[in-house]
């Protein structure tokens, strides 16, 4: 499958089109009055070529125009996520899929019809339409893609909207089509996105698989031997679903902990992890597609390292982000920030790591209290005791946690 954008990617062109449609309706008029909407457009396609972190580019735009903080995210929000859907939905069908999936943040996040409002993106997760048919949402909006304005959707189906589309082949039976590369290895065409991509040029997706795990494991080595599941069939599945559970009731641990998501990349329990038929597919296909298949493993492999039994999520995921985006770097070269799944989470990571350090962060996966360990290193480093406990209260909010993080290190500290 493909995913996204990246800095210096071809579609970048498409990204500002698609800024200059969204700021010339009715969506953001507030801006209109700031500048033109060609050269805002410009701006920020050129802001998100530069490497920067969504809370920089806010933190640019707000500074250069003058407005205040939450009238520049749900600016860049809004036409960051657009443009990504949009691009995304080009590269789908110039790759030659024939559905396209919905897919949510599936956090607590995502909108839900409450009250007045009936814009409901809850209910479309993970629904499935042929790739040139407009999804249709509760409200009865129809959308080429999550942030689409192109069928007259209303701004409350658009604004701040963190859904993504993801490709899918099908075949007549409408049965998940898996197929093996078309092209032999010598075939196998580079992306320049990749510098270096001899992990990935196996001849099957166990090969790549294997090669990647023997990377990690070889770079950052585990205490013990993980038992990797992958893409196992309905009733393996369910197999490996009891028996998790009857894990949690000996170990006396939440049930929500254990229950397997089968339309996740990868669910994991103790030292198991299940790989979901999205990351096998993805090895299966071009150099890029590997890069986002591998990447999922090196995700998993950070929360395989830790040592405590019952993570803390928001430092637990973010920091997972942010692991496996190293780990692509350093085994590949690439840029893979695009495919965080917590992207909030992660940015807060990567400026706790900055101020901590790459050796505070690795020491995460050997303490037994890592909440404990955050709280020691910034009362260390001065802080002030509220906002510390607050960054260490347990939250499954991302932005409540992200604001947390940057609120404390803007209140400085001391060395």
């Amino acid at each position: 499958m493909q995913y996204g954008f990246l800095p210096s990617d071809p579609r970048t062109t498409v990204l500002e089109r698609e800024f200059r449609r969204l700021l010339e309706s009715d969506l953001l008029s507030y801006w209109r009055t700031l500048t033109e909407p060609r050269v805002l457009a410009r701006r920020l396609a050129a802001l998100r070529e530069g490497n920067r972190t969504t809370a920089q580019i806010i933190r640019q735009v707000q500074q250069e125009y003058g407005a205040d903080y939450y009238s520049a995210e749900r600016l860049v929000r809004t036409l960051y996520n657009s443009g990504a859907n949009r691009a995304q939905l080009e590269a789908l069908r110039a790759g030659g899929y024939t559905h396209k999936r919905w897919l949510t943040a599936r956090d607590a996040r995502v909108r839900r019809a409450r009250g007045k409002s009936r814009f409901d993106h809850f209910s479309m997760d993970g629904v499935l339409v042929p790739i040139d048919e407009p999804f249709l949402t509760p409200a009865g909006s129809r959308l080429m893609y999550p942030g689409d304005r192109s069928l007259g959707a209303p701004p409350g189906e658009i604004v701040n909207c963190r859904c993504t589309v993801v490709g899918v082949m099908l075949e007549s039976t409408m049965q998940v089509v898996e197929q093996e590369p078309s092209l032999s290895l010598e075939q196998l065409p580079p992306d320049r996105r990749v510098p270096d991509d001899r992990l990935l040029r196996g001849t099957s997706p166990i090969e790549v698989f294997g090669a990647m795990r023997r990377w990690l494991n070889e770079r950052y080595p585990l205490s013990g031997t993980p038992r990797f599941h992958i893409a196992p069939p309905p009733e393996r599945l369910k197999r490996i679903q009891e028996r998790w559970l009857r894990l949690a009731k000996q170990r006396e641990l939440p049930e929500v902990l254990v229950i397997i998501d089968p339309s996740a990349r990868a669910n994991r329990f103790l030292d198991e992890v299940v790989i979901g038929s999205q990351v096998l597919n993805d090895l299966k296909g071009s150099v890029w597609d590997r890069v986002v298949g591998a990447r999922s493993l090196a995700h998993e492999w950070w929360h395989l390292r830790r040592r405590e039994l019952l993570p803390f999520y928001p430092l637990e995921e973010g920091s997972a982000d942010y692991f496996a985006d190293r780990a692509m770097r350093e085994a590949t070269g690439a840029d893979t920030r695009v495919f965080r799944r917590y992207p909030l989470l992660a940015e807060a990571v990567e400026k706790l790591v900055q101020l901590l350090g790459e050796d505070w962060l690795e020491a995460t996966r050997q303490v037994e209290n890592v909440r404990q360990h955050l709280r020691n290193a910034l009362l260390k480093r001065g802080f002030p005791a509220p906002l510390v406990e607050e960054v260490v209260e347990y939250t499954r909010d991302d932005e409540l946690w992200s604001t947390r993080v940057y609120r404390l290190l803007a209140s400085g500290g001391s060395p």
